[in-house]
């Protein structure tokens, strides 16, 4: 039996081997690959000339990997800058004045809460609302002074007739435009007398064109045709008349009318002043919350 002396693996073929070296057969693992082109001559890209065989490139370069930790770039090559170059008078990125802070532009305009015409409307309304009150009231005076009024006048001296009955509540009504003292008689068509009697209350309405005065009842017991004269001082411009009495249902409407007009007017000064109010309150909030407060530059 014998024993070989090679130290070889078996199944190894034997082959020249040199001192201390691999041996000539392949080896494994890739093959060594071939040294790359380096770039022309002149390039901004390439090694500075008289550099030693594998120079790194410079970054960026085609032809090669950025320098490492401890490469340095040669002086006088070509450094691409990492963004483009701040426009003139412009801010550096990242600095700069907070929002509306010194300097900002002014915020577009924005309005301010609701517009002040609402007050505008609002009185325009209650004075609208006054003329019509007061208008209204007189128009409500006047159509139930109408009911009333005598459908004819007489002068002082000038005896009148007209026909009545207990129901119609007949009164003198007398129109004058200052104070005077008259004298006034009332019979029946046969001669007979019929009391005047002065009422406990002052009450005056206007139609006609004229302003006319309650000054006596005129009793009347029975229907029928009644006769009445008065005296009065003859520089007086009084005049006379017949008419009705007012009523509890006349005197009711009337205060009504009056009410429900007043009531509109009081309605309207109320609402325009709780429109001003709230006009101007949350005028003055929005211009608050528009006017800031802003943190002072450079806060947080």
């Amino acid at each position: 039996m014998s024993q070989s002396n090679d130290p070889r693996p078996e199944g190894q073929a034997p082959g020249p081997q040199g001192y201390g070296g691999p041996p000539p057969g392949p080896a494994s693992g890739p093959a060594p690959q071939p040294p790359q082109p380096g770039p022309p001559p002149g390039s901004p890209y390439g090694p500075p000339p008289g550099s030693p065989p594998g120079f790194p490139s410079q970054p960026g370069s085609p032809h090669g990997s950025a320098p490492g930790p401890q490469q340095v770039p040669p002086p006088g090559a070509h450094h691409a800058p990492p963004y483009p170059p701040p426009s003139p008078g412009a801010p550096p990125p990242g600095y700069g004045p907070p929002p509306g802070g010194p300097g900002a532009p002014p915020p577009p305009p924005a309005a301010v809460g609701p517009r002040r015409v609402w007050i505008l409307l609002a009185w325009l309304a209650f004075v609208a609302s006054v003329v019509l009150g007061f208008m209204g009231v007189f128009s409500t005076v006047e159509s139930v002074g109408e009911e009333a009024a005598p459908p004819r006048h007489f002068r002082s001296g000038e005896p009148a007739t007209f026909e009545a009955s207990p129901e119609d509540r007949p009164v003198l009504y007398a129109s004058t435009s200052r104070p005077v003292n008259f004298v006034c008689e009332a019979t029946t068509a046969s001669g007979q007398g019929v009391p005047l009697t002065k009422p406990g209350y002052t009450m005056t309405f206007t139609a006609g064109g004229r302003v006319w005065e309650h000054v006596f009842d005129i009793g009347v017991t029975q229907p029928g045709t009644y006769r009445i004269v008065c005296e009065a001082p003859a520089s007086s411009d009084v005049v006379f008349g017949v008419g009705k009495q007012f009523t509890s249902d006349q005197a009711a409407s009337t205060v009504g009318g009056v009410l429900l007009w007043f009531a509109l007017m009081f309605v309207t000064f109320a609402v325009a002043v709780v429109v001003t109010v709230l006009v101007l309150v949350r005028r003055s909030r929005a211009r608050r919350r528009l006017a800031g407060p802003w943190p002072p530059y450079g806060g947080r």
